[in-house]
């Protein structure tokens, strides 16, 4: 999703069968970036906002070790089918 955001979004719309154009779309997600929504690029971190720094993978940092092995019980295989991980050694 990070690499192309349009492109997911697009598909996902086109999936739900949602009757919005593309510049709509585009639109959307241009105004919604971390950039524009916190005024700040991503890897700057504010650590007292909700979006810290915008960097793909950093709330793993965040968990800790009974945290991260409850997480992997309940959500990990959705992890993997997303994409997000390659399996469960993170």
């Amino acid at each position: 999703m990070v690499a192309d955001e349009f492109a997911v979004f697009e598909k996902i719309i086109n999936y739900c069968q949602i009757n919005v154009s593309k510049q709509h779309i585009h639109d959307v997600v241009k105004y919604n970036t971390f950039e524009v929504v916190t005024g700040r690029k991503q890897g700057e971190e504010d650590i007292t906002a909700h979006q810290r720094k915008g960097i793909v993978g950093d709330w793993k940092n965040y968990f800790s070790d009974r945290v991260k092995d409850e997480f992997k019980k309940r959500f990990g295989d959705v992890l993997i089918q997303t994409g997000y991980e390659q399996d469960l050694n993170w």
